[in-house]
């Protein structure tokens, strides 16, 4: 049963969405830019008018030897590469708080930084999200329409809940509180991503054993956010609250306003662990209903004998067409095009990104697809989900996308 509470306080849903051409948003992104004093020199100062930005993207050098963050402003051809933030570590990620851009540094370094879309040269804040743990390792920060962040911490048993207004000088005040996951898993849970759908936080967790091998379900662990308190979804197996995943090794969870449902994409043994039993093939796309909870397995991946590969990202774009990523021969994978309402793959794959070096795969507010290239020419490509072809627009960028943040 679900928990009622007190009239929710918290909500987070995506705007209806609107398929518009790129020249349409490039439009719209030149005259926000328009307004502004922005030096367009090719080497932007630190300190510049960025009102016009449209995206922050997180870059990787292929080998994984360093990593930096681009600012994207658009162009009279499109996007344009505006500025750089460093990063330590290739292994970040992005979210944005308010037009500015958090840095989130992961494995081995396990910090947030906070800068203005303006100033590339030094965070407003940096911090640790370590805590007690030896490393976190943050994997996403997603934040509510109060203000407070929700970092999911692979290496941790807490989710931690962070002020992103708080100074330089107040880590104290970083930290608001944490939502206890432990008893999830008997180290860690490997909580890897979460949304918000009115008010309550669905956190998904991956739950593997042994450092790697994916041997047990799944589970998304469900808080209400106007009490603080973990929802007993009744879905959930051995006395624990969350909902019980039919797929194995779950990795990317996503909220589609259209069809009112939350997707989860297992992986299952894709690693081939030999320590792990059974047919590898335990992953798929998932649907989960966020009033009732109830999930159902929409798209299996198949069996040893027959799939199409492994399913490792996924994005649906409305309850009859979605996207699987499926990798090749590594670092390439290709694009299957599917129906999740019936659990067919409908058209095969999308002809330009068959066997390429996909890195991320994302959709705008407006329904504009963004697909990250590697290998040796990276960038930023758009793909139209009418006919299922690219845009002749490219963002060229130095280093290979690996994640990316929209401005409001």
């Amino acid at each position: 049963m679900k928990l009622h509470t007190s009239p929710l306080t918290y909500s987070r849903r995506l705007p209806t969405r609107r398929p518009v051409s790129v020249a349409a948003l490039v439009a719209v992104a030149l005259a926000m830019s328009a307004c502004s004093d922005r030096d367009n020199d090719d080497n932007p100062t630190e300190d510049t008018d960025a009102s016009g930005v449209v995206a922050f993207v997180a870059t990787a050098a292929s080998d994984f030897s360093s990593g930096r963050v681009d600012r994207l402003v658009a162009d009279d051809d499109g996007f344009v590469v505006d500025g750089n933030y460093p990063a330590t570590i290739s292994d970040i990620r992005v979210g944005t708080i308010d037009g500015d851009m958090i840095e989130v540094a992961r494995f081995g370094t396990s910090t947030l930084s906070r800068y203005t879309a303006d100033d590339t040269s030094a965070p407003v804040w940096n911090f640790s999200v370590n805590g007690d743990d030896a490393d976190a390792n943050p994997i996403d920060v997603i934040f509510d329409d109060a203000g407070f962040g929700y970092v999911t911490r692979y290496g941790g048993t807490e989710l931690w809940v962070i002020d992103p207004d708080v100074s330089a000088d107040d880590e104290s005040g970083f930290l608001e509180t944490t939502f206890d996951l432990s008893a999830y898993d008997a180290d860690v849970p490997n909580m890897t991503d979460a949304v918000i759908v009115d008010g309550e936080l669905f956190v998904l967790l991956e739950r593997l054993e042994n450092g790697f091998n994916p041997s047990q379900q799944g589970y998304i662990a469900v808080f209400d956010l106007a009490t603080g308190m973990e929802i007993d979804t009744e879905e959930g197996a051995d006395g624990l609250l969350g909902i019980q995943l039919d797929v194995v090794n779950p990795t990317a969870l996503q909220f589609d306003e259209d069809s009112n449902m939350l997707y989860v994409v297992g992986r299952g043994n894709a690693f081939l662990n030999p320590d792990v039993p059974g047919d590898p093939y335990s992953g798929g796309l998932e649907a989960i209903d966020p009033m009732t909870y109830a999930n159902t397995l929409l798209i299996d991946d198949g069996n040893t004998d027959d799939n199409r590969g492994f399913f490792t990202n996924a994005l649906v774009v409305s309850d009859s067409k979605a996207y699987i990523v499926t990798p090749t021969s590594f670092p390439n994978a290709t694009l299957l095009v599917t129906n999740p309402s019936d659990g067919t793959i409908t058209d095969g794959s999308v002809d330009a990104l068959t066997d390429q070096p996909i890195t991320v795969l994302t959709e705008d507010a407006n329904g504009q697809i963004w697909v990250g290239l590697g290998g040796t020419e990276p960038g930023l490509y758009f793909l139209d989900p009418e006919t299922d072809t690219l845009s002749d627009i490219v963002v060229r960028t130095e280093l290979s996308p690996i994640d990316i943040a929209f401005t409001e």
